[in-house]
C-alpha cells in the first residue's frame, strides 16, 4: 500500500507514506493525501478557535455559584451595549475568507470591522443600527478614509468598553494605541482626498469627511472636529451647497453638526433644510398614529405600557408656565419616542428614515431658543439628553461627559426653584442626569441631588418612582442599564450631597 492511516484516537492525525511509491499514479492517492491535509488543518483551526475562546473566560474560583456562571456566560453573549461581549470568536479570527477588504489585514483590523458591524452599528444608530453597519461594510470598500474611520471608532468604543468591564490595563492601552493609530490613518486618507482637486468637490469625500466629524465630536475632539467643521463647509460650498447632495449624505452632515454643537454647547452650523424634512416626514409611519386614541390608522393599537409616556407634561400645574415653543416641541418629542418605542416592538413599522426623526429633533432642540427662567432651559437640555441617551445610545462615548455636565452646570441656579414649584419635573430631569452621568465625573452630584428630590416625594420603592418617570419619558430597555439600577445608587447611602453655594442658587 501506498499510504497507511492508524485510526486509533490518539494516532489519527498521523499519515504514514512509502516514500518509495510515493510517485505513484494510482488514482485516488492524490485525492486521500488532500483530504487528510484538510482534516488536519480543519482540526487545527478548531483547537486554535477552543483555545482563543477558553483565554477570554474569567477563571473560576471555587465560591463562584451556578449564577455566577450563568452571569458570566450572558456576559460573554449579549452583543448589546451596556452588557456586551468584549471578545467572541466568529469563524477564523474574523478573517474575510474572500479578501475583500481594501487594505491588507491585520488580525486586529479583522477584530474591530467585525466589533463596528455587529456592536457600534447595532447598539447606537436607532431602529436599523445592523443594517446600516452592513452598509458602511459594503461601501468602505470603496471609501478607505471611511474604512479607517469605523475601525478607528471601533477601537475606541472597545476600549471603553474594556475599562467599563475591568479589563487588565495593558489590554486596554493596546486598544487605545490601536485607536489612535488608525486614526492617523483616516486622516492620512482624508488629506489626500482634499488636496486632489478630482476628488475633493465630490460627495463621497463629503460623506468621509461628515463621518469623521461625527466620530471625533463623539470622542470629544474638540479641536479636530472645529477643524473637520471648517472643512466640511468648504467642501460644501464646492459642490454647490446642502440641497445638491442626497438625503443620506445630509443626514450624516447633521449628525455630525449636532454631535459637535452639543459638545461645544452651542446652536448647530447648518440649518435644517426643507427638503430634507419633506422626505423625512413622508416617509415615516408615525403620522398614521393618533397620539390621542392611542391607535394607528391601520388598526394596531398602541401597547399599554407607552400610554403614559409624555402624559404628565400637560397635567401638570407648571405646565402653563412653558413657552409655547416648548410646548410644541414636548408635543412632538412624545410622538416621536412613542414611534420609537413601538417600532423596537413591531419591526415592521421601520421606515430607512425613522432614525433621521430623532436628527430633526435633536437639531431642533439645540437650535431652539428658550427664556431663561427656571423649566425651559433645563427642560430643553434634559429632552435632548433622554434623546442622545434612551434613542441613540451614545451614552458611553466622552461627548455624553460634557453634555451631561451643561444640565448640571444649568440645573446649579435653577434647582432651588425646581424643588419647590415643580419636584416630580426635576425628579427627572435629575434620574435623566444621572443615567447619562455615568462613566462621567459629574454621576455622583446627580445621583446625591436624585436622593433629596425622592426624599421630598417621599419615593422610596423603584416602582413608585418608575410610576412617576414613566408619565414624563422613561421605558425599560433590554440589554442597557436599568433604572433600577440607578434608583439603587439612589438608596444606597454612599454619595454625600453636595449643596450649592450660595451665589449660585440665586435664580
Amino acid at each position: 500500500m501506498p499510504f497507511r492511516v492508524r485510526e486509533s484516537p490518539q494516532e489519527r492525525s498521523f499519515l504514514f507514506i512509502d516514500s518509495q511509491d510515493d510517485v505513484s499514479q494510482e488514482r485516488g492517492v492524490g485525492r486521500q493525501k488532500m483530504a487528510f491535509l484538510s482534516k488536519v488543518a480543519h482540526q487545527r483551526r478548531k483547537r486554535e478557535s477552543v483555545e482563543r475562546l477558553k483565554h477570554t473566560r474569567s477563571t473560576k474560583t471555587p465560591e463562584n455559584t451556578p449564577g455566577d456562571e450563568e452571569e458570566e456566560r450572558s456576559m460573554h453573549a449579549v452583543t448589546t451595549q451596556g452588557r456586551v461581549a468584549l471578545t467572541g470568536y466568529m469563524g477564523q479570527g474574523y478573517v474575510d475568507p474572500f479578501n475583500a477588504r481594501p487594505v491588507r489585514m491585520t488580525d486586529s483590523m479583522n477584530m474591530y470591522f467585525h466589533h463596528f458591524v455587529v456592536q457600534v452599528s447595532p447598539t447606537t444608530i436607532p431602529l436599523d443600527g445592523a443594517q446600516e453597519g452592513m452598509i458602511w461594510a459594503q461601501r468602505s470598500n470603496g471609501l478607505l478614509a471611511n474604512f479607517y474611520t469605523g475601525l478607528f471608532l471601533a477601537a475606541g468604543n472597545k476600549a471603553m468598553l474594556e475599562r467599563k468591564h475591568g479589563v487588565d490595563k495593558l489590554a486596554i492601552s493596546r486598544t487605545s494605541q490601536d485607536a489612535i493609530r488608525l486614526r492617523v490613518e483616516a486622516i492620512k486618507c482624508l488629506n489626500q482626498l482634499v488636496q486632489t482637486p478630482v476628488t475633493a468637490a465630490t460627495e463621497s469625500t463629503i460623506l468621509c469627511v461628515s463621518i469623521m466629524n461625527h466620530c471625533e465630536a463623539l470622542n470629544a475632539q474638540a479641536m479636530a472636529s472645529q477643524t473637520h467643521m471648517a472643512g466640511l463647509n468648504t467642501l460644501i460650498d464646492l459642490v454647490g451647497g446642502l440641497e445638491v447632495l442626497k438625503r443620506t449624505t445630509i443626514s450624516t452632515i447633521y449628525q455630525g453638526d449636532i454631535a459637535n454643537a452639543a459638545l461645544h454647547d452651542s446652536k448647530p452650523r447648518f440649518t435644517m433644510l426643507p427638503r430634507f424634512l419633506c422626505e423625512v416626514h413622508g416617509a415615516t409611519e408615525m403620522f398614521l398614529y393618533d397620539i390621542n386614541t392611542s391607535k394607528f390608522e391601520y388598526g394596531h393599537w398602541l401597547h399599554p405600557s407607552l400610554i403614559p409616556l409624555g402624559t404628565r407634561f400637560t397635567q401638570a400645574p407648571w405646565y402653563a408656565e412653558l413657552d409655547p415653543a416648548m410646548k410644541t416641541t414636548i408635543s412632538a418629542s412624545r410622538r416621536l419616542i412613542v414611534h420609537f418605542e413601538m417600532a423596537t416592538m413591531l419591526p415592521r413599522l421601520v421606515r430607512p428614515t425613522d432614525k433621521d426623526l430623532s436628527i430633526i429633533l435633536l437639531h431642533h432642540l439645540l437650535s431652539l431658543s428658550c427664556p431663561d427662567d427656571y423649566l425651559d432651559e433645563p427642560l430643553r437640555r434634559t429632552l435632548f439628553i433622554y434623546t442622545y441617551l434612551r434613542v441613540w445610545h451614545f451614552g458611553n462615548f466622552p461627548v455624553m461627559g460634557y453634555i451631561v455636565d451643561s444640565l448640571r452646570q444649568c440645573l446649579i441656579p435653577r434647582i432651588l426653584r425646581l424643588h419647590t414649584a415643580a419636584p416630580d419635573l426635576l425628579l427627572w430631569i435629575l434620574f435623566m442626569g444621572a443615567m447619562a452621568s455615568q462613566q462621567h465625573d459629574c454621576h455622583p452630584w446627580f445621583v446625591s441631588h436624585l436622593r433629596g428630590a425622592a426624599a421630598h416625594l417621599e419615593l422610596k420603592e423603584w416602582g413608585e418612582a418608575r410610576a412617576v418617570l414613566a408619565e414624563f419619558f422613561y421605558t425599560d430597555q433590554r440589554g442597557y442599564t436599568t433604572g433600577e439600577e440607578i434608583w439603587n445608587e439612589v438608596l444606597t447611602p454612599d454619595y454625600t450631597c453636595i449643596a450649592p453655594r450660595v451665589s449660585e442658587i440665586r435664580d
